[in-house]
């Protein structure tokens, strides 16, 4: 009803009960009691009080007993829309608090998907630089097997010579031709470990790079967990955040864990690596051969030598001479001179010898630089 409406009364029980003609956003009510009949004593009249009522939003405001006796609930009217106010406010606070939240939440989910595209990007150039390695250990291989067949190569060569000691001086040219090929390739075989060894390195350095890389990460992400963990003091609908910050820290311990196959696969890459050493090794035993052999090879170049002085006395010592033992031979400056034919022939083989004990020398040492 309209607070500046034409009042309305009606009548009832000799009363009178009038709305309308208040002051506030709500009408007043006024009860008239009826007059007093002759009958009544004064203490009856007393009782009949005009009653008015007062409203507004809140309820009664004003309420008149009389004309002595009044109740006013304005000012505790006034105090409870302050509060209303006040908790209107707070309420609108609260609602912007639960927007910053959310825009939180949202942040810090798109910074857990980034997170989770950084680990997958990077599990992937670990699984690249795996893949890298594994075909770098093919190629050693395969360098090592063509070394072991370079060796035996050299072994048969080795073999031929000693079996034809007594060789033309063009074979033993041949011979060191081949051996100067040989020091060129086991020069680029050095090389080429050389460089292998390099590259293992960085790829060590690499690794603990991506290692920690990988701790501050995680330290970010146990950051922004402890935040949104302060968070949910504050407002219960962010307890789900716990909950997809659990799947990342388990997605980044899953993470963790194929790292670590990813450091046992790097394990065995490099015990494959100590078994190519090993092997390097068993090539080095096999030079200790060669080496037993060239020693067994000057044995029989010193035979020679004492078959030709041997030789040499027969063919111009006396006939009534007896002949010497080989091990007892006559110095070479007390014989008459020889013919040039058996000359040429020793000084040849013992050429020959020479320049084999050189070249498994050389061999030796080469190896073992290897």
């Amino acid at each position: 009803m309209d607070s500046n409406a034409v009042p309305f009364t009606f009548q009832a029980g000799g009363g009178q009960l009038s709305f309308g003609g208040g002051s506030q956003e709500l009408p007043a009510c006024t009860w008239e009691a009826p007059e007093p009949s002759q009958d009544e004593d004064d203490g009856n009249d007393r009782k009949r009080r005009r009653v008015q009522v007062d409203m507004d939003k809140l309820g009664v405001s004003v309420l008149k007993l009389g004309s002595d006796m009044t109740f006013d609930f304005r000012s505790a009217h006034a105090e409870a829309e302050k509060k209303l106010i006040d908790i209107t406010a707070e309420r609108d606070e609260l609602q912007n608090n639960l927007d910053v939240s959310r825009e939180t939440i949202a942040r810090l989910e798109t910074e857990a998907n980034h997170l989770r595209a950084v680990g997958r990007a990077e599990h992937d150039l670990i699984k690249a630089e795996k893949q890298r390695l594994e075909a770098q250990l093919v190629d050693i291989r395969t360098d090592l097997a063509e070394a072991k067949k370079k060796n035996r190569k050299l072994e048969t060569r080795v073999k031929e010579e000693k079996a034809n000691v007594t060789a033309k001086t063009e074979e033993s040219q041949q011979l060191e031709d081949t051996l100067k090929e040989v020091k060129t390739k086991l020069k680029n075989a050095r090389n080429k470990n050389k460089a292998k060894e390099q590259e293992f390195d960085n790829l060590k350095d690499d690794v603990n790079r991506l290692r920690e890389d990988y701790t501050n990460l995680r330290s970010e992400n146990e950051l922004k967990v402890e935040e949104c963990r302060n968070l949910q003091d504050d407002l219960l609908a962010v307890a789900q955040l716990n909950d997809r910050f659990s799947e990342l820290e388990t997605k980044n311990k899953e993470l963790g864990e194929k790292r670590d196959l990813l450091m046992a696969e790097k394990l065995e890459l490099k015990e494959d690596y100590n078994k190519l050493e090993g092997e390097t090794d068993k090539l080095k035993d096999k030079i200790e051969q060669l080496k037993t052999e060239n020693e067994e090879l000057k044995l029989e170049k010193q035979e020679l030598e004492r078959d030709n002085n041997a030789l040499a006395d027969t063919c111009y010592g006396s006939p009534k001479t007896p002949r010497t033992p080989r091990k007892k031979a006559t110095p070479k400056k007390s014989q008459p001179s020889r013919s040039p034919s058996v000359v040429e022939s020793g000084s040849s083989s013992i050429t020959a010898a020479g320049s084999m004990n050189e070249s498994l020398s050389w061999i030796k040492d080469e190896m073992d630089s290897v």
